[in-house]
C-alpha cells in the first residue's frame, strides 16, 4: 500500500462525501454565522456609501436603498454572506493541496489567499447585485442574482487554480525583474 495510492483514493472519497453533505455542512454553518449577518450588512452599508449609492439600515438584516425611483429595501440573510462559495472553495482547494507536492507553508498561504479571495469576490457579487437593483429594479436585480455569483466564482476559481499551479514560473519571472 503506497502514499500516492492512499493520496489517490482520498481525493476520490473526499469528493463523493463533501459533494454529498455540502447541503447539510451549509445548513449547519448558516445557523452558526447568522448572528454575523448584522455586522456584515453594516459593513456592506458602509461599502455602498463609498460607491455613491444612498442607503439607511432600516433594521439589523436589511438595507434601504435610496433610488431615483423610490426606496427599495434589500434584505440580507446568512447564504448571502458567501458561505456557500467559500464551502464549494474549501472542498477544492482540500484537493488541490492534497494533489499538490509543494511544502505546507505555501499550501498554507495560498489557502488563505484564495479564501480571501472568495471573500472579496462575495463583496464584488453583491455590489454588482445592489447596484443592478438601484439602477434598475428589483427584476433586472434577479436576473443579475442568477448569473453573476456563478461567473464571478467561476472566473475567481480559474484565476486562482491557474495562479496557484504556475506559481513557480511566476515566482522565478519576479525574482528574475529583482535582480536586474
Amino acid at each position: 500500500f503506497k502514499l500516492s495510492a492512499f493520496k489517490e483514493a482520498f481525493t476520490s472519497f473526499f469528493v463523493i462525501v463533501a459533494s454529498a453533505s455540502v447541503g447539510l455542512t451549509f445548513r449547519w454553518i448558516e445557523f452558526l454565522i447568522s448572528p454575523t449577518v448584522p455586522y456584515y450588512v453594516y459593513l456592506f452599508s458602509s461599502i455602498l456609501g463609498v460607491f455613491g449609492i444612498k442607503n439607511t439600515l432600516s433594521n439589523p438584516t436589511t438595507i434601504l436603498l435610496y433610488t431615483p425611483s423610490g426606496t427599495l429595501p434589500v434584505l440580507f440573510e446568512a447564504g448571502c454572506i458567501g458561505v456557500y462559495s467559500l464551502l464549494i472553495f474549501s472542498i477544492l482547494l482540500v484537493v488541490a493541496m492534497v494533489e499538490t507536492s509543494a511544502s505546507k507553508r505555501t499550501k498554507i498561504l495560498w489557502s488563505l489567499a484564495g479564501l480571501i479571495g472568495v471573500f472579496f469576490v462575495n463583496i464584488l457579487r453583491l455590489l454588482i447585485l445592489i447596484a443592478s437593483i438601484y439602477f434598475y429594479g428589483y427584476d433586472i436585480g434577479q436576473q443579475v442574482h442568477q448569473v453573476i455569483g456563478y461567473v464571478l466564482f467561476l472566473t475567481w476559481l480559474g484565476l486562482f487554480l491557474l495562479l496557484f499551479t504556475k506559481r513557480q514560473t511566476i515566482l522565478g519571472k519576479i525574482q528574475l525583474v529583482q535582480r536586474k
